[in-house]
Parts: C-alpha cells; structure tokens; sequence
C-alpha cells in the first residue's frame, strides 16, 4: 500500500526542482516506486485538466480556461520529459563515479601490491647481502685458517728438512742418494759407535733413530 508520500511525488520532485534541492530531488529519482509513480501522474493531471476544461468550457463557454489548462498541460509534459532525462543524467553520473571508485579502488590495490612486492623484493635483496656477506666472512675465516695451516706445516716441514739434513751430515751423506748409500754409511758409522767396540751407547741409540728416520723417507 502506497503512502502520501510517494503519492505526491510528482509534486514534491516539482517543488524540489524549484528550491533546488538535489538530495530529495535525487532520492524521488532513484527511487522507482517514487518515480513511476512521479511520470504516471502527469497524464492523470492531463486528463483531470483536459476534464476540467471542457466542462468550464461549456458552462461558460470562454476559451481562456481553455488556454491555462494547455499551457498547464505542456508545462507538466516538459517537466515529465525533464524528470526522465534528469534520472538518466543521475543514473549515468552514478554509474561514472562508481567506475571512478572502481578504478581508483584497483589503482590503490595495484599501488599496495606493487609496493608489498618492492618490500619483498628489497627484503630478498638484503637476505642475499646478508647471506653473502656471512658467506665472505666464513670464506676469510677459512683463508685464514689455511695460511696458518700452511704457515705451520711449511715452518715444521722446513723443521724436518733441517732436522733431516742434520742427521744425513751425521752420515755424511747429501740429498739425493740411494737406499744402498744409506745402509753403508750407516754400517760404517754403527761400527765406530757400537758399545762392543768401545763406542758410546747412546750415540750408537741416536744413529739408528737417524738411520730408521732416514729410511723412511727415501
């Protein structure tokens, strides 16, 4: 059941249109119950006028009443044509500013995504100099144990070179030679040394220390 409201709907959009207040003006428009109901009452005006005419017309038979109620009638009709493109220009401005919305809606979710992806991005890139970075300091840490490595193993490698050509001078003997000039220099110097012959002990301990050391390595 329709209210007063909605009934005088041609009427309150007409007032509204005059006092320019495009709020109620654009709720009767919007409004489809209001507004079929704003564009079927102008016929039943047309026709309530038309009524009128003709029956004062005939009563007192001048034409003005006659002319009034036309200009009525035209009057009413531009206002009905108004009141059908004046809901397309609204419906159209609506539908423009909801794509507007729509457009900046996705232009800001593509902003934010493209701004969450340079942060990820920029955090990927800070791992990676982060990892490179660790990855450099274990590499140095390594370099350094390396170069002492080797620092310790060329000062005890140069250690055993002197150690080993001290006891080939105890054999008289000079890098290189053979397995065969090690055992006749260590026959000749074993039996100087040896107790039995009168030699000392522990020299005679210490040249067959040398002469296993220096087997071991020819």
């Amino acid at each position: 059941m329709m209210n007063i409201k909605t009934l005088t709907s041609f009427f309150r959009y007409t007032y509204f249109l005059i006092i320019k207040n495009s709020e109620k003006k654009n709720e009767i428009l919007l409004d489809d119950k209001q507004f079929n109901i704003t564009i079927c009452t102008v016929p039943a005006i047309h026709i309530a006028l038309f009524i009128w005419s003709m029956v004062n017309f005939f009563i007192t038979l001048e034409p003005l009443p006659v002319f009034i109620v036309l200009t009525l009638i035209l009057v009413t009709q531009f206002i009905c044509i108004y009141i059908s493109s004046d809901r397309e220009e609204l419906r159209n401005k609506i539908a423009e500013e909801t794509r507007e919305r729509i457009r900046k809606k996705k232009e800001e979710e593509e902003r934010i995504r493209r701004q969450k992806n340079a942060e990820e991005a920029r955090r990927r890139a800070e791992e990676l100099l982060e990892e490179m970075w660790e990855f450099f300091q274990r590499a140095e840490e390594e370099s350094k144990k390396a170069r002492e490595n080797f620092a310790r193993n060329f000062k005890q490698e140069k250690r055993n070179v002197t150690y080993q050509q001290k006891l080939e001078s105890m054999f008289g003997l000079v890098f290189p030679y053979t397995k065969s000039e090690l055992k006749s220099a260590y026959r000749n110097l074993a039996k100087k040394h040896h107790p039995d012959t009168g030699g000392d002990s522990q020299k005679f301990i210490e040249i067959n220390k040398a002469y296993e050391y220096l087997l071991k390595r020819i």
